[in-house]
């Protein structure tokens, strides 16, 4: 919304203003962080003792597990692609149009009639 009323009022390029507006949150995200970095809830941690190392449940669904940037990948695109219809009611009038000019219907679409 910014970058669209910042590219229409002031004539901005669109590039430009997505730019600018990735290095202001970047700044603001060092400013309010203080240039520290956070780790996530259940974190990767290794047991002094043992050595052993420990992926806490939200860690390892949310980026520290082995596949989990790939899983949540394929999850994203599956819903993407089996339930997500932006236009219901112009994706059903572009499937009545596919439908009758497959069956060579309307407006004089479609291949000739030949009849015997």
């Amino acid at each position: 919304m910014v970058n669209g009323i910042i590219t229409a009022i002031f004539n901005v390029n669109s590039f430009i203003t997505t730019l600018g507006t990735l290095f202001t949150l970047s700044g603001l995200t060092l400013i309010i962080s203080h240039s520290e970095q956070l780790t996530i809830p259940g974190a990767p941690t290794t047991n002094p003792t043992t050595g052993a190392s420990h992926i806490g449940a939200f860690a390892s669904v949310f980026g520290a597990g082995t596949y989990s940037e790939l899983i949540w990948a394929v999850v994203i695109v599956i819903v993407l692609q089996l339930g997500f219809d932006p236009n219901p009611v112009g994706s059903a009038h572009d499937r009545r149009r596919l439908q009758q000019a497959r069956r060579g219907g309307g407006r004089g679409q479609g291949p000739p009639r030949i009849d015997p």
